[in-house]
């Protein structure tokens, strides 16, 4: 039937012009000479073309083994409720009934999946990684303060910093002395003015308070010159100490600290143009000060500059003044070097 066909498409512009003039005798002898068609010669060539299509070049797909994607690092992020995931040993596919939050590793495989990872550290599951929503991207909604405050951090000058550990000190001190008190029992106003020296050893504790408390015992010697001779007094006291937190004044570390001190073992002894004599008696002291503190390969080293007041009350009083002595007193600006260990 296609021949045919053929044919008078081939004869159809001639008939057109000359129908009665055309001899078909000859067209029909040469259809009937002409090799006859079959459909599946056609479909045969179809289905070579499209093996031959088949077998072209393709680049290879690279294979992402499992150490590979265990060993890129992990992420948290979410899944959708109605998302498929794939049990990674039955290769069975169920559906996330609700939304959850997942750990999985950050590298997915060849076909595009990112393994989940249990509480346990195993995978169990995989999801496509279209459906797997990383966490990060929601927390990068953060947006920075466009101004800042510097936190100046308060510094500490100690290197230990216990509730109940007690850290020794010893130091010697010196000052200028203003005796009211000498003046008055030895009825010469010459002996108002002297200077003393001091040795002492606290110890104080290293709770984190604002304000540490300890002890301190002081022997204090004190001489004074008269007209005619010279007196010195001999102290041995103690007593309470406070010292407060440091701080700073610029780079510079400081602290404050008082005292506040009994001793019933002072004496006075004196030589004058009128004989040599002794006195015994109580002496009751209040000592401030401020100190400041250095580190050093021992501990801490402590510069201080204190003022002291000190009264005094007579014992055993034999001879007779013109003064009552505890109305009196002396007062005393100095300076002391301390250790502590």
């Amino acid at each position: 039937m296609k021949k045919k066909i053929l044919l008078y498409l081939f004869i159809l512009p001639l008939a057109l012009h000359a129908q009665d003039e055309i001899d078909l005798s000859t067209i029909e002898e040469l259809e009937q000479n002409l090799p006859s068609y079959q459909s599946a010669e056609v479909d045969d060539l179809s289905t070579n073309i499209r093996s031959a299509q088949e077998r072209r070049y393709r680049p290879p797909r690279q294979v992402i083994h499992m150490s590979e994607i265990e060993n890129s690092g992990t992420e948290f992020g979410s899944i959708s409720a109605g998302i498929p995931i794939t049990n990674v040993k039955t290769n069975t596919t169920q559906v996330v009934s609700r939304p959850i939050f997942v750990k999985a590793y950050r590298v997915s495989d060849e076909n595009g999946f990112r393994y989940l990872i249990n509480k346990n550290g195993n995978v169990d599951y995989k999801v496509a990684v279209e459906y797997f929503n990383p966490t990060k991207q929601e927390t990068a909604m953060f947006v920075p303060p466009t101004r800042y405050k510097a936190i100046t951090e308060r510094k500490s000058f100690l290197d230990y910093d216990g509730k109940l550990v007690i850290r020794p000190e010893v130091g010697a001190g010196a000052d200028m002395v203003s005796s009211s008190f000498v003046a008055d029992i030895l009825n010469d106003t010459s002996a108002n003015q002297g200077y003393s020296s001091r040795f002492f050893v606290n110890a104080m504790t290293q709770w984190k308070l604002p304000v540490k408390i300890g002890a301190t015992v002081h022997f204090e010697r004190s001489f004074y010159k008269v007209d005619t001779g010279n007196a010195q007094t001999s102290t041995l006291s103690f007593g309470p100490m406070i010292r407060s937190r440091d701080f700073s004044i610029g780079n510079t570390p400081i602290r404050m600290m008082g005292q506040l001190r009994l001793s019933p073992f002072s004496s006075m002894n004196y030589e004058t143009a009128n004989g040599s004599g002794s006195f015994k008696f109580n002496t009751y002291a209040a000592l401030a000060g401020v100190e400041f503190p250095t580190k050093n390969f021992l501990g801490e080293f402590t510069f201080s500059v204190y003022y002291q007041q000190q009264w005094f009350n007579l014992k055993n009083q034999v001879e007779e003044v013109k003064l009552k002595s505890n109305t009196s007193s002396n007062k005393s600006l100095g300076l002391m070097i301390s250790q502590v260990f």
